[in-house]
């Protein structure tokens, strides 16, 4: 799957996958070391980020290239830019109620200042979409009740002795969805909301103790 990953060259979805697997190896490092298990951890550690450059060798041309790209300014990154700041546009002329949830696509004609031949639907950015859709407060809500509910599961990756992988995996999916949604719209995919949903509740529901119930 990983191997996949990298050969789709995609640049936001690689650094969102390294940001989530970052976190699930420091979180192993930290159960590793209270357990006098730091050894094994660290090695655990090392094999998984040798597997993960050998990975990046074997398929990773494209990837490379996607970010010399970047480096260079490409399209992608500008067009990026403009759709960002068409949304900001918005939030600057309705920032207590938004356009409406789903209105991008027709209120870009009127904040963008470039004409592209595509049809712009998305922001390429939850959060600014959110904003722009909703308004800055509903917005604002809505990532707090996210943040809220995933350090419930990094305190239940610390706190708990059983049944902390699944908290531990909520943690990890949150930050490998809240990075890719800075550069994409993955979180409007019912397919990614529901699996990112049900991981995000089980980590919650095993984040406490029975005995705290």
């Amino acid at each position: 799957m990983v191997s996949t990953l990298i050969a789709t060259a995609s640049r936001a979805g690689n650094a969102a996958f390294l940001a989530g697997a970052a976190v699930l190896l420091a979180f192993s490092l930290i159960l590793s070391m209270r357990r006098a298990r730091t050894i094994w951890a660290t090695s655990g550690a090392f094999a998984v980020l040798a597997g993960l450059a050998v990975l990046f060798a074997m398929n990773g041309n494209m990837l490379a290239a996607h970010l010399d790209d970047l480096a260079g300014g490409g399209i992608s990154s500008t067009t990026r830019l403009v759709l960002w700041g068409a949304a900001m546009r918005m939030i600057h002329d309705a920032p207590l109620l938004g356009l409406g949830l789903g209105s991008y696509q027709s209120a870009y004609p009127m904040y963008s200042d470039v004409t592209m031949r595509f049809i712009m639907d998305r922001v390429h950015n939850d959060y600014l979409e959110l904003a722009a859709g909703w308004g800055l407060a509903a917005a604002l809500l809505w990532c707090s009740a996210i943040v809220w509910l995933t350090w419930i599961c990094a305190r239940g990756v610390l706190t708990r002795r059983r049944n902390r992988v699944y908290p531990m995996l909520a943690v990890g999916a949150g930050v490998l969805v809240g990075a890719h949604s800075i550069f994409d719209f993955s979180l409007q995919m019912p397919a990614i909301a529901l699996a990112y949903a049900a991981i995000l509740g089980l980590g919650v529901a095993q984040a406490f103790s029975t005995r705290e119930l």
